[in-house]
């Protein structure tokens, strides 16, 4: 069977641009541990910032490899400069983040002081996309994102009259929340998964649907999308001494 190309046509200037202007995330002190039984070479020092992301924006999902944010860099009342290495992110809810920081030099004197920045991976709020009519007994390839989406419909008699069995198999992405199916008005489709799968050998995620539907109702393939991340500068201006807090730095 002849497979058809279709084209999802995007406006990339307002689709996939993140906003420099956007306001950055508003951060405070969470927490500081000393850990004074520690020897030299250990973390003697764990700072964490709490981070909301501003409206319209969330934090970007990035590979596991990519560090989500600069070290952070302080000084302490000796005049030493303290190096806190980024360790993770810890979930906190959907517009929040804590970010947790090491430090292998101990804080000597009366106050630990940061007035310096962090790089954070923030993307705006997702989109979506809806493809050109489908017809899912027919195999056709939808591109978008550089990315290709290629749609196998299976044999007819594995499906209940009325309804179809439809495979999409595509590169994954951390800019894809979802692909389902929708109506022209974009009104889910009734649909379930039946199986999905991963390919070490081409990368491609295999997911089979199951779609009810009749000639009348065009299908689209809908995906919902972030738009790709980008790097915000984020203040951080924070005194610390003993038992008290001051921001900014004074």
């Amino acid at each position: 069977m002849k497979r058809q190309f279709i084209h999802l046509l995007l406006m990339l200037i307002t689709l996939t641009c993140y906003a420099s202007s956007a306001e950055p995330p508003t951060l405070r002190l969470q927490s500081v541990e000393n850990f004074y039984n520690r020897g030299e070479g250990e973390v003697c020092c764990t700072v964490k910032l709490h981070v909301r992301a501003a409206q319209g924006s969330t934090f970007a999902v990035v590979d596991s490899s990519v560090p989500a944010s600069t070290p952070l860099v302080g000084v302490d009342a000796t005049g030493r400069i303290l190096l806190g290495k980024f360790r993770c992110v810890e979930s906190c809810m959907e517009d929040c983040r804590s970010l947790v920081f090491d430090f292998y030099t101990r804080p000597v004197g009366g106050w630990i002081e940061f007035d310096t920045f962090l790089l954070l991976r923030l993307t705006s709020t997702d989109f979506v996309v809806r493809s050109p009519a489908i017809d899912p007994r027919r195999m056709s390839t939808l591109r978008t994102l550089n990315r290709s989406f290629f749609l196998t419909p299976l044999p007819e008699e594995s499906a209940e009259p009325g309804s179809f069995l439809l495979r999409v198999d595509y590169e994954m992405s951390p800019l894809i929340r979802s692909v389902t199916f929708c109506d022209a008005s974009g009104k889910p489709c009734k649909s379930r998964v039946l199986d999905a799968t991963y390919n070490d050998e081409d990368g491609l995620t295999s997911t089979t649907y199951f779609l009810e539907t009749d000639d009348q109702s065009p299908i689209h393939l809908q995906l919902r999308l972030h738009h790709p991340p980008s790097s915000c500068k984020v203040p951080v201006r924070i005194r610390i001494y003993p038992g008290i807090i001051t921001d900014p730095g004074t």
